[in-house]
């Protein structure tokens, strides 16, 4: 049976700039490229669980406008189900624009336009959608009280919640931890594990106990993913800490990998795998996401991903 993911997250038109140095202050440099693509947290999970084999419903706004006309149909083009994408008017739909320098590094500035409107209407429709699904996958680009709201559906039938807490928070409030409580796994970065617990995370040893941390405020099960460093998982009933190294690649741009990670994990969830064999799953989607350029456009496919877990097992 195909897997069925509910998506709740932001959706943008992303701008791409690339060069081998960024600018200070005040100083004009020249780059080397410009591109455009669809972006977005949710809109990124949701096109990568749709290219991984999964029926995927989206929930998120756009302005109507040329950008948001464009985001929904590359969605559609995926198998995406969009019934859950209201477009707003007199407002624009949201906008990241991106550097990336000499180093893949990249330096991102958002501007949330229609996706604070997200959710905010009669939504209905998708909870009776989420009823049907396996799994939940959650960000901080959009109403977190809207997510709150998705979270306590989703626990009453039985649904798995996975949250990624990013953008960083910036300070811990009460809906944040009854997120935390509600999800079966959160999937922080470094700088996302920091800014929830106050601990760099800068090495397998700092990870594990930011993660340590991130469970004692409620959540179950964590995964620290730490880029070039590859990432851990702690779960509350295992003995050890599991860790994974990074898939070996060639990066192109780091845009959107976290992504391409937390939809591998997501839908081999949804498919009954153990969560250990998700984050491998996981690994090598986000893993791949880090070879071609943009956000959507660089989420990977079911064959890729299965072709390069069987050259991994010979």
């Amino acid at each position: 049976m195909q897997p069925r993911i509910c998506v709740f997250g932001g959706i943008n038109i992303d701008f791409f700039a690339t060069s081998e140095l960024m600018p200070r202050p005040g100083q004009t440099v020249v780059g080397d490229s410009f591109f455009q693509t669809g972006g977005g947290k949710g809109a990124n999970q949701a096109f990568a669980t749709a290219r991984l084999g999964a029926w995927t419903h989206m929930i998120g706004a756009v302005g109507d406008d040329v950008f948001g006309e464009r985001l929904i149909n590359d969605l559609k083009d995926v198998g995406v189900d969009s019934s859950g994408i209201v477009r707003v008017p007199d407002i624009h739909t949201g906008v990241a624009m991106i550097l990336l320098d000499g180093d893949k590094q990249n330096y991102i500035i958002q501007i949330p336009g229609a996706n604070a409107q997200a959710g905010l209407t009669d939504i209905e429709q998708s909870l009776d959608i989420l009823a049907t699904c396996q799994v939940l996958m959650l960000q901080r680009e959009v109403s977190q009280e809207i997510s709150l709201k998705l979270a306590r559906e989703a626990k009453n039938h039985g649904i798995t919640v996975v949250w990624d807490p990013a953008p960083a928070p910036s300070s811990i409030d009460d809906v944040l931890l009854e997120l935390l409580r509600l999800a079966d796994v959160v999937t922080p970065n470094e700088t996302e594990a920091e800014a929830l617990t106050g601990i760099p995370v800068v090495d397998f040893a700092s990870a594990e106990a930011a993660a340590a941390q991130i469970m004692k405020l409620g959540a179950q099960s964590v995964v620290v993913t730490m880029g070039g460093q590859g990432g851990l998982l702690l779960e509350s009933d295992a003995e050890e800490v599991f860790i994974f190294n990074p898939l070996q690649v060639n990066t192109v741009d780091t845009v959107a990998a976290g992504d391409a990670f937390a939809a591998g994990l997501a839908v081999a969830l949804a498919e009954g795998q153990t969560l250990r064999e998700s984050v491998v799953f996981g690994r090598v989607s986000g893993g791949l996401a880090v070879t071609a350029e943009g956000a959507m456009i660089s989420m990977p496919d079911r064959d890729q991903v299965e072709q390069r877990l069987s050259e991994s097992q010979d």
